[in-house]
């Protein structure tokens, strides 16, 4: 205790107290520093971005007023933001262009664009109600028609889709010239979308008039099965039985169990190669699919077991996409979309084989 007073009496003692109090008062007030710099850096780039925007709004509205032709030069600046998925941009040059044009023509063309760009940036209750304006003044306007009938079909308001095809297919029968546009396969796909949406009819009523739509067109037979697969699964089994070619409904097949596959109704050797590939079948019949057959090996030689990787690519665009989509969600274009499979990973399954 003694040794300890001593210390404290020390005067070295005090100013190394003193030097330690020092150190990290200075500590403390530097990282305060830097964090206030660095808060104060950041506040600057927000506003730096904030004025840089507003900068080139406000460049556009002065140059759009004093400028004879505006469009000329900022419907192509637009369309290159639009373009790029800059939609916000694209969108207030639309605007500012629109309040600066005194044709009706060149207003038209403009509110088509702005129409599209409110559209593909999901705003769908704007986009509609601009087709609409411009659909007014053009009614036989292939392209509005289009999107706007896509627009009340992303809405889920398919009977209103299906008027608006009907308006497309007259636009097409007055004017050859227009691109032609797949009425019946519209047709279908919307139909069947409306019934499978449409809350009074029984699960019975709608399978009954899913069946008619896929009788008179076999295009929407994916999305149909679907709905099957979901809501009567024998009804499944039948129409699958009847496919030749599965090969664009193997991602439909392929999540089955053991337990839930019926080996002994099932005839169709091409909808078995799929579960002879998931190893739920052991025989000798190769399958002509080399992503099956692969896997197919691999489960009869092997203790390691892989599966299928899907992704869905569109016959116009070429677009891929990881989704099952009976629309291109790319060019919108109708039962385009082909199932596109490959093996991918391994791992280790404990469950036996038919």
């Amino acid at each position: 205790m003694q040794s300890i007073i001593e210390l404290y009496r020390d005067p070295i003692f005090g100013i190394i107290i003193l030097c330690a109090i020092v150190a990290v008062v200075a500590i403390a007030d530097y990282s305060r520093l830097k964090l206030k710099r660095k808060n104060k850096k950041h506040s600057l780039e927000v506003l730096s971005k904030k004025f840089e925007i507003s900068n080139i709004n406000e460049g556009i509205k002065q140059f759009a007023k004093t400028t004879a032709n505006p469009k000329a030069t900022l419907l192509p600046i637009a369309k290159t933001y639009a373009k790029a998925g800059n939609h916000e941009q694209a969108i207030s040059i639309y605007t500012t262009l629109l309040d600066n044009l005194n044709s009706t023509q060149d207003k038209i063309e403009v509110l088509e664009e702005l129409g599209v760009s409110y559209f593909d940036a999901g705003f769908l209750q704007r986009a509609k109600g601009i087709f609409l304006e411009v659909l007014k003044n053009f009614p036989n306007n292939i392209q509005m028609l289009s999107y706007l009938m896509r627009s009340y079909e992303f809405m889920g308001q398919y009977q209103k889709a299906l008027e608006t095809l009907t308006c497309i297919d007259e636009a097409q029968n007055l004017d050859s010239n227009q691109k032609l546009f797949d009425i019946k396969k519209n047709q279908s796909y919307l139909e069947a979308m409306l019934v499978i949406s449409h809350n009074r009819y029984s699960i019975n009523e709608k399978i009954d008039k899913l069946l008619k739509i896929l009788a008179s067109d076999g295009s929407v037979k994916a999305l149909v099965l679907r709905h099957f697969k979901t809501y009567n699964v024998h009804l499944f089994w039948q129409e699958i039985n009847k496919i030749e070619d599965v090969q664009n409904y193997i991602d439909i097949l392929w999540d089955f169990s053991i337990q839930e596959v019926p080996f002994n109704y099932l005839s169709n050797e091409r909808v078995l190669d799929i579960y002879r590939a998931k190893g739920f079948i052991s025989d000798e019949r190769e399958i002509d699919l080399f992503a099956l057959e692969a896997l197919r090996v691999l489960h009869k030689h092997s203790h390691l077991k892989g599966t299928l990787e899907f992704s869905y690519r569109c016959n116009v665009c070429q677009g891929v996409v990881p989704f099952y989509s009976h629309r291109c969600p790319i060019c919108s274009s109708i039962d385009t979309m082909v199932l596109k499979v490959s093996p991918i990973g391994v791992k280790t399954l404990n469950q036996g084989s038919f």
